[in-house]
């Protein structure tokens, strides 16, 4: 692992599913790591869906390994919400390589 590459701050958040006393759940998430990372985009092809034509991203963002993060949690990073898509380990960079997308991408 290079540190150095590790130069973006993000925050990983975890949900916290709540129930009030007519026991209706309300959704809430609450940060739990704030950590350096390197981030990269990658752009995904043009995908036609109802007639309408989007263009979408993947972001990986590369962790130190020792986080725990897995797919319910959600990134912050940029004021912008990334919804987790793959956890993996790449033992050989000592890194998790968390893919993401962003939620609600114009």
């Amino acid at each position: 692992m290079r540190a150095g590459k590790l130069t973006e701050r993000i925050t990983i958040q975890t949900k916290v599913v709540s129930k009030d006393k007519f026991g209706s759940e309300s959704i809430s998430y609450i940060d739990r790591i704030n950590t350096s990372a390197e981030v990269t985009e990658t752009k995904l092809d043009k995908a036609i869906n109802s007639n309408i034509e989007t263009f979408g991203s993947v972001i990986t963002f590369y962790i130190r390994d020792y986080h725990l993060v897995n797919n319910t949690d959600r990134i912050k990073y940029l004021n912008n919400y990334y919804t987790i898509l793959s956890v993996s380990r790449n033992k050989s960079r000592m890194l998790l390589e968390v893919k993401a997308q962003i939620i609600n991408e114009l």
